[in-house]
């Protein structure tokens, strides 16, 4: 790939003699660079210099200064690479720069801009790894920790500057080059922009760096407030819409946690008072033996009934969680201080071990009931107090009366699985099924102790798939507080949702990606949803030390969009699910056999509208034509609102969300499975089909030939003519049996899939 370097210089020097040095140096290692330099104008003796690298470069000396942008559009015009990298005279390349820049446009033809990651020499800090903006649509640059990064290979960024940016030589002259009137400052952001208009993607190659004196372009001052108002008015709009496209997580996500407390959980008091008044008390950790845990509540004088109970509630989701492998039993042991502007008013009886002063004065800590609320008993202090009190409890922690491990056993691996943004119901499609499977799995092995983090209203749900794994109920406060201390009370963070906010340096992270629709298919979600998710997958991919992927297809799309090799992840495929059954279930009570099944979500990239036409199609050529049955949600579909008198023809049954029990006897008796998915990570259905026995018709895309193989039949998704014309010969050949083979047997092993995970969670690689 030949490759044209284009430099403008203007003054400074010094610098540039640095630079071409480095030029000097380089360039007879590099046959396929050719170099151009063009001076500005300048008056220092950079003029001079530069004609004593005309041995090396084509030299252009302009008679007055052009500006930046003009300047730089001459030179490419000139150039003959395929390649143009413009790189500025005050930089410093490091080893392996521009190989890893020419490996995204080998790699990637479908990348328009490619930037790298910048080190101030002044600050030996990372000054720029993209370009972002604002909610005013003003850019900035993204100043991540170095660390962050390294996973990712390519990152995806709105723009980039031009102090080192490659594009093809072509496609700049398409866009007209920067454009000139912008005097020293935007014009690479603008170019970016137009560049996306041209749905071109803008990476950073995280592998290439370069040192950067970073100085502002002689001029700059001047022109700067014009040039603000240029782009305004021409990319405000288009700017404004990237203001989503940020990763707030990512820049903290290599940073060590300064915090010293390990809060543990929140809980809720409520004090009896006309106001229902309550505050949140937080659980703090204070030895390391775990076995001592101090319970702080904030609280108001005023508020307070001395003598009167106090309500801590749920104290009986305390019992089912653990520090560090320690339950908290029914029988607690507590003690209270009372404190006030941070002094102790009245020491009272502290655990032992502890330096503080001694004296024997119980809190009265009660349960009530079967479903306990444990009531605090609070005596009137003998001395002042201020309006704000801290009552602190002591709770003493029982060790979970379990057998005695040999000291030889090796520990069980504590592994917290993030759920918080899992919801009940449907709403999640295929990934809630595929992670009630892991976790059931999981659950079982003796050499891991899960954990898991999740919003309040899940626990209905979850605690009977997972009687035995202790449940964390987060706030939203505290999911997404830096004060994440208590996360050294794990060994490995999983995060089977492909996002979490937990955050610690030295807490290592597997993390799932199931699909990139965003990236393979952005006309199936709206604008914003494509911003949020390449953000959420960003961030993923730079904190997780391995990545679980749910096919071939995903992992090879990792690799073609970020650059994630091989090592770095492994693929996991779906299990045959339990819900299903195990022997044909009573039929369920329905007028409709046979028929087609389509279990999916009216999510836009289902392709619910093109198989309603196909039907519409199949149900006029057909004799006997079988009806149609959809499961799913209508919420945020493309055909979510429509009546069904005309969004259903005759003939289709929309049954909704289904229980497991309905699921599975309904999927027993379907006729044949009809998919016509335009995307999917794996296609969970098309497996389940397989393993029952049910004829499968899907779409020829994405993962589906994968998993399906050799026994389903194949169809274009785009056509709804070729979809009807399998229906009808699905229809032709009945609701035959059909044997799942050995492609299901190998390939879809559920333990040794799980093996895989197992494996990533007991030994994830180590953070570099």
């Amino acid at each position: 790939m030949n490759v044209s370097v284009i430099s403008l210089f203007y003054n400074r020097r010094e610098l540039s003699r640095q630079y071409l040095e480095y030029w000097r140096r380089q360039l007879p290692r590099m046959p396929h660079v050719e170099l151009i330099f063009g001076d500005s104008g300048s008056t220092d003796g950079t003029r001079a210099l530069l004609q004593c690298y005309a041995d090396i470069a084509r030299i252009h000396l302009f008679e007055k200064n052009p500006g930046y942008a003009a300047g730089n559009n001459h030179l490419a015009a000139q150039a003959k690479g395929e390649i143009l990298i413009l790189l500025n005279n005050d930089t410093v390349p490091c080893d392996g720069w521009l190989d890893e820049i020419l490996a995204a446009f080998a790699e990637r033809p479908d990348v328009g801009i490619v930037g790298n990651l910048q080190l101030s020499v002044s600050t030996r800090q990372l000054d720029h790894a993209g370009v972002f903006f604002d909610a005013d649509g003003q850019p900035s640059h993204f100043r991540p920790p170095l660390g962050s990064l390294h996973r990712l290979r390519w990152m995806p960024v709105p723009a980039i500057t031009a102090a080192c940016m490659g594009v093809r030589r072509t496609f700049f002259l398409e866009l007209g080059g920067f454009d000139p009137a912008y005097v020293n400052g935007y014009e690479d952001t603008d170019l970016c922009l137009r560049a996306r208009e041209k749905s071109r993607d803008i990476l950073v190659a995280t592998r290439s760096h370069i040192w950067h004196y970073i100085t502002s372009s002689p001029g700059r001052h001047i022109s700067e407030d014009a040039n603000a108002r240029r782009f305004a008015e021409l990319r405000g709009p288009q700017a404004r819409s990237l203001a989503g496209w940020t990763t707030p997580n990512l820049a903290q996500s290599a940073a060590p946690q300064q915090t010293p407390i390990d809060q543990f959980a929140t809980l809720q008091t409520y004090f009896p008072s006309p106001t229902g008044y309550s505050e949140t008390a937080s659980i703090r950790l204070l030895h390391p033996t775990h076995r001592w845990a101090r319970l702080e509540i904030p609280l108001r004088r005023d508020y307070l009934g001395f003598g009167q109970p106090v309500r801590l509630d749920p104290w009986h989701e305390l019992k089912t969680m653990r520090l560090a492998g320690v339950a908290l039993r029914d029988a607690f042991t507590g003690q209270l201080l009372w404190q006030a502007r941070g002094e102790t008013l009245r020491q009272c009886c502290t655990p032992a071990g502890t330096s503080e002063a001694i004296a024997d004065r119980p809190c009265g800590l009660r349960s009530t009931g079967p479903d306990p609320q444990w009531l605090l008993t609070i005596p009137e202090p003998t001395q002042p107090t201020s309006d704000q009190l801290h009552l602190i409890v002591w709770l003493f922690a029982e060790p979970q009366a379990t057998v005695a491990e040999s000291p030889r056993s090796a520990p069980r691996k504590r592994v917290l699985v993030d759920l918080w943004q899992l919801r009940p119901g449907g709403a999640h499609g295929g990934i809630k099924v595929l992670v009630y499977e892991l976790l059931k799995t999981l659950a079982t092995d003796p050499a891991i102790a899960l954990t898991c983090v999740i919003q309040p209203e899940l626990r209905a749900e979850l605690g009977p798939r997972l009687p035995r794994c202790p449940i964390l109920e987060l706030t939203a406060d505290h999911y997404a507080s830096a004060n994440n201390g208590w996360l050294a009370n794990f060994d490995v963070l999983y995060a089977p949702l492909g996002q979490s906010a937990l955050r610690r340096a030295d807490l290592p992270m597997v993390g799932l990606v199931v699909d990139l629709l965003h990236r393979d298919r952005p006309d199936c979600l709206p604008r914003e949803e494509v911003l949020a998710r390449e953000c959420r997958l960003v961030e993923h991919l730079a904190a997780a030390e391995s990545i679980q992927c749910n096919s071939r297809f995903v992992q090879e799309t990792l690799r073609h969009h970020y650059g994630i090799e091989a090592h770095q992840c492994f693929v996991l495929y779906n299990a045959v699910q339990h819900r299903l059954p195990r022997d044909h279930a009573p039929r369920i009570k329905q007028a409709i056999t046979p028929y087609f099944l389509y279990p999916a979500n009216t999510w836009k990239h289902k392709n619910h509208a093109r198989l309603l036409e196909a039907y519409r199609l199949y149900r006029a050529r057909s004799r006997q034509p079988w009806d149609l049955v959809l499961t799913g949600s209508k919420v945020g579909g493309e055909i979510e609102g429509l009546p069904e008198s005309t969004m259903l023809p005759h003939g289709v049954h929309w049954r909704g969300f289904l229980d497991d029990t309905a699921y599975g006897s309904l999927f027993a008796h379907a006729g044949a499975l009809i998919f016509p998915s335009l995307y999917e990570g794996f296609g969970i259905p098309v497996l389940e089909a397989l393993h029952l026995g049910v004829p499968v018709a899907c779409s020829r895309i994405a993962s589906l030939p994968e998993v399906g193989g050799d026994l389903a039949s194949y169809f274009d998704p785009f056509s709804t003519e070729d979809i009807a014309e399998k229906m009808l010969q699905l229809e032709a050949s009945g609701h035959a049996e059909h044997a799942a083979g050995n492609h299901l047997e190998k390939l879809f092993d559920w333990d040794e899939n799980v093996a895989r995970l197992k494996q990533a969670l007991a030994h994830p690689p180590q953070r570099q």
